[in-house]
């Protein structure tokens, strides 16, 4: 669960389809906390998939996934 909530999985999924657009993957291994670059991984993975050609109909919010507003459609953009 928090896996997916801190954007590693998904900029870490975008630097596999896209990889030009991926400079960094926010982890836990940085100086500063994870939790202040939850959006950057989650910004990253956004732009990944505009840049591949992802219709934006399927993008979700960051709350659809961090707040749990929306899972259903965080998954259907993810598969």
């Amino acid at each position: 669960d928090d896996g997916l909530r801190n954007g590693v999985f998904l900029a870490k999924l975008a630097r596999f389809y896209a990889p030009e657009m991926v400079k960094k993957v926010f982890d836990e291994k940085q100086e500063l906390p994870l939790s202040l670059r939850h959006s950057d991984n989650f910004n990253v993975f956004m732009a990944a998939s505009l840049k591949v050609g992802l219709p934006k109909i399927f993008n979700f919010e960051l709350t659809d996934l961090y707040d749990k507003k929306n899972i259903p459609k965080v998954i259907y953009n993810i598969h």
